[in-house]
């Protein structure tokens, strides 16, 4: 392989690993740790990470310096409004980039954080299949078996 062929390859080699790195998202901890992979939320005290390493990591919020979320996630605010966009932190404030605008938090404005998953669950627990007026009803498998006596 000639010289010309390696560099190029190794080029090539060196962007891919920039590149996947490059939309992951970045914690970096007070104590100079640093986590990479996707927020999952940020729910009370705690920021979850699911890392590619290192699986789901927990980590308190109170200890995270920085925070980079390349791809836009849920952000509840300490009023209840939740907004969606990237985050990032710049002189220890929380930055929101919507898409209309740009927020400047400090970190106890933010309630919670949520990726998209997270954010379904959330309004599936607030909004409940089959709940009227704070009493559950029960949905039947089947009509003969709503016809059955009960004991």
């Amino acid at each position: 392989m000639s010289m010309m062929k390696r560099g190029n390859a190794l080029l090539c080699v060196v962007a891919c690993l920039a590149a996947s790195g490059a939309w992951a998202d970045q914690i970096v901890m007070k104590n100079g740790d640093r986590v990479t992979g996707s927020i999952v939320k940020k729910d009370g005290k705690n920021l979850i990470v699911k890392s590619d390493q290192f699986g789901v990591v927990t980590m308190a919020w109170d200890q995270v310096e920085s925070v980079t979320a390349a791809k836009a996630v849920n952000v509840v605010l300490a009023d209840g409004k939740t907004v969606q966009g990237t985050l990032s932190t710049a002189n220890g404030k929380v930055e929101v980039a919507t898409k209309d605008a740009r927020l400047s938090l400090a970190p106890a404005d933010v309630a919670a954080i949520r990726d998209d998953a997270e954010q379904k669950d959330y309004e599936r627990l607030e909004h409940p299949v089959g709940v009227n007026c704070g009493t559950a009803t029960a949905v039947s498998a089947s009509p003969a078996r709503a016809a059955m006596p009960r004991r």
